[in-house]
């Protein structure tokens, strides 16, 4: 049977799918919310494939696949499989040398920033990204919109300071005269808008974007626009990644279909535990006490693991998780879970949220059944 034919026998559920070649190496992996739809695509005509596609293509000689439940499980598996095999086809997420950071030396008299790949411990670090090239837009974005260095930190006592302070793109870190004190608050409100604090920058390019349209300045409009864009890319991926590092323990439930669902338990940012659940002809009572029995069995398991600033091995994950959680889906309901559970406090307003989380998920049912 060759390979377009098993593709046709794949099944129409969510899944993993990894390409192989003649020695039986993975070399891509990739997930689906329809194994057969998505992997059948592959061997279409290759006028319709990318040239990536078409070179993998070239040397696939065989394909295995792993069904999931649901969508997020086929998500989380297919980038820790990706972490695991490192396929060659799967640059992206090669390895975690490809994210980089904008660092501020925020200890020097006039701090800098830069792009690092390897965070040490002294200055202010943003990120990760996984594209090199985001983070070098950011920092162009900041370089034109700050009155920050660009220059090294050699300080010049005569003449008139580095290209840039001539050109009056900074406040001139580089001669002796420079105000410390401006300078350092150029620096708290390039940080402000890294933390996605400061609106100002955003309303600035809204005006001027709009200004420039008013005049006919499409060109000038539009660079406004994209720089906009990546202004506001930002602001959403900070709040974000915060988001994250305050929910780090959750309950997700996704109804299957009203007889069964699917119960997830996250914790520091990982998919801990899964297990799928039977609702038919089961009360509102028993599955409250089904759930509320899960959670404490999880929460006093000994080997909890600490509470950690979220790190750039656990962001791909994270970010399935949070993007996944807030995606607007009927069959999906998710609740945070208490630090402290075990508090009478904790403890009675983790039943109340579990109260309405179970009413929620029966109401949802009564709508697939009608």
């Amino acid at each position: 049977m060759n390979l377009k034919e098993k593709a046709k026998l794949l099944p129409e559920k969510a899944g993993v799918y990894l390409m192989k070649d003649a020695m039986d190496h993975v070399i891509y992996v990739g997930k689906s919310k329809n194994l057969r739809q998505r992997v059948k695509q592959y061997f279409q005509s290759m006028k319709s494939q990318s040239p990536k596609v078409e070179r993998m293509m070239g040397v696939v000689k065989d394909f295995q696949y792993i069904v999931t439940d649901t969508e997020l499980e086929a998500l989380v598996l297919e980038c820790r499989l990706i972490k695991e095999i490192k396929p060659f086809y799967n640059r992206l997420m090669k390895n975690d040398q490809g994210y980089a950071y904008i660092h501020i030396s925020i200890e020097d008299e006039f701090p800098r920033l830069s792009i690092v790949y390897n965070p040490a411990d002294q200055g202010l670090y943003f990120g990760p990204f996984a594209k090199s090239s985001m983070a070098e837009k950011i920092l162009e974005l900041i370089h034109k919109y700050f009155q920050i260095r660009r220059c090294s930190s050699q300080r010049i006592p005569k003449g008139g300071g580095c290209l840039n302070y001539q050109l009056h793109n900074c406040l001139g870190a580089c001669i002796e005269s420079c105000d410390h004190k401006a300078y350092r608050e150029e620096i708290d409100k390039a940080v402000s808008f890294l933390e996605g604090r400061d609106q100002s920058l955003l309303i600035f390019l809204q005006e001027k974007m709009a200004a420039a349209a008013a005049q006919l300045e499409y060109h000038k409009a539009a660079i406004y626009r994209d720089e906009l864009a990546l202004a506001k890319m930002l602001n959403q991926r900070q709040k974000a990644i915060k988001t994250i590092e305050k929910q780090r323990d959750l309950l997700a439930v996704e109804l299957l279909n009203g007889k069964q669902a699917k119960l997830f338990y996250i914790r520091n940012y990982k998919l801990w535990l899964k297990r799928r659940i039977l609702l038919e002809g089961k009360s509102k009572e028993v599955l409250l006490e089904e759930l509320k029995e899960f959670i404490f069995l999880q929460l006093n398991e000994e080997n909890t693991e600490k509470q950690k600033r979220l790190k750039r091995e656990a962001l791909d994950e994270a970010q399935i998780l949070y993007h996944y959680l807030q995606g607007k889906r009927k069959n999906l309901f998710s609740m945070k879970l208490p630090k402290h559970p075990f508090s009478q406090k904790a403890s009675r307003k983790l039943e109340e949220d579990l109260e309405k989380l179970v009413e929620k998920l029966y109401h949802q049912i009564g709508c697939i059944e009608e």
